[in-house]
């Protein structure tokens, strides 16, 4: 993103501008909104928020103008828009209650990972961030259904999390209701 900087910092003062200017001025009631440096995600809507407003901006007031996108860079912006959309898909997928298991989770930031290389060293499953590697790759190996091909190591990070088996009888009374566990005796 860095290199997209210069148009970012353009924008935010465009969306500055547009903050100041009389509520009554204006065609719509969307609103301008800013950047904030510590959340990607901002950037993401500010841009979204100008494209939204951009037909209904007044070019004819020059001090408003002169904050505007050329062409050249709107269209640069709408390449770096399109490309932080998979960044919030996958933050709203991640925030979501939907029951992502690691495996999830890992799938999601191998492919942003695919999509966008520099990310390996901080979402790669041996980023510094990550403070058990061995853990999460046990887990993930565990979650593939591949537990028979899981190392001395892993196996014995993963002995506390062990759950003991439960018999199939079991299992499928627990998906059968009350009343129709009721009805089959």
């Amino acid at each position: 993103m860095e290199n997209y900087e210069p148009l970012l910092e353009k924008l935010q003062s465009l969306m500055r501008k547009l903050r100041g200017l009389n509520a009554s001025k204006q065609e719509t009631k969307l609103r301008p909104v800013l950047r904030q440096t510590t959340r990607w995600s901002s950037a993401f809507n500010m841009l979204q928020r100008y494209f939204d407003l951009k037909d209904t901006i007044n070019t004819m007031d020059d001090a408003t103008a002169a904050f505007m996108p050329t062409r050249r860079e709107e269209n640069k912006l709408k390449g770096l828009l399109e490309e932080l959309k998979a960044f919030e898909s996958s933050s709203k997928k991640l925030q979501s209650a939907d029951g992502l298991s690691l495996l999830d989770v890992r799938d999601i930031f191998d492919a942003l990972i695919v999509e966008h290389p520099g990310l390996e060293g901080y979402l790669g499953s041996d980023a510094a961030i990550i403070h058990h590697p061995e853990f999460e790759d046990a887990c993930v190996t565990v979650l593939m259904g591949k537990a028979n091909s899981l190392t001395q190591q892993q196996r014995t990070l993963l002995l506390p999390f062990e759950a003991p088996a439960t018999p199939a009888a079991v299992l499928e009374d627990k998906k059968l209701g009350f009343a129709d566990r009721a009805e089959e005796t």
